[in-house]
C-alpha cells in the first residue's frame, strides 16, 4: 500500500488512489484500458491499452507519471498518430472510473525497460525485468 505522507509534497487523493490501485497490476504484469485525453493534442483522447511497467515521480516536471507499452489498436495505428511502443501517462489524466483491469498478463518487459531510469525522482512501483529471448 503506498503512503503518501513518505514525500515532501504528497500526492493528492486521486494519485494515491491511483497507484494503490494500479501497482498491483504492474507487479503482476496485468494489461489495462483507459480513456485518457493528450494534454497538447485534444485529437489523441482515447482508449489506451497498455503493459503498464512502473510508477514514477519525474525528476524535473515532478509529475506522476505511468510508463507502460501502449498497444494501440488498428484504427488508432492508421496516420501514425498512435505508434506501438513506450510511453508515459500523467496519472492526474486517467480516469480511475474508466481504467479496467484485463484478464490478459504480459510476459516479457518491453524493449529498453529500465527501472532504474535516472531521469526518475523516485520509482513507486515496477514490474520485474524478464527480456524477450526473441529480442536478443
Amino acid at each position: 500500500m503506498f503512503n503518501p505522507y513518505y514525500f515532501d509534497d504528497p500526492p493528492s487523493k486521486k494519485i494515491t488512489d491511483l497507484i494503490n490501485y494500479l501497482c498491483p497490476m504492474i507487479e503482476s504484469k496485468t494489461q489495462i484500458q483507459f480513456y485518457y485525453e493528450d494534454e497538447t493534442d485534444k485529437s489523441k483522447k482515447d482508449w489506451r491499452l497498455v503493459n503498464p511497467h512502473l510508477i514514477d515521480i519525474h525528476k524535473t516536471s515532478k509529475q506522476y507519471l505511468l510508463s507502460g507499452w501502449f498497444i494501440p489498436s488498428l484504427p488508432q495505428q492508421i496516420g501514425g498518430k498512435f505508434p506501438l511502443g513506450w510511453a508515459l501517462f500523467k496519472l492526474e489524466r486517467i480516469d480511475i472510473q474508466k481504467l479496467t483491469e484485463l484478464k490478459t498478463a504480459y510476459k516479457f518487459t518491453g524493449r529498453a525497460y529500465n527501472p532504474k531510469d535516472t531521469r526518475m525522482k523516485k520509482i513507486i512501483c515496477c514490474t520485474a525485468p524478464v527480456p524477450n529471448p526473441a529480442e536478443r
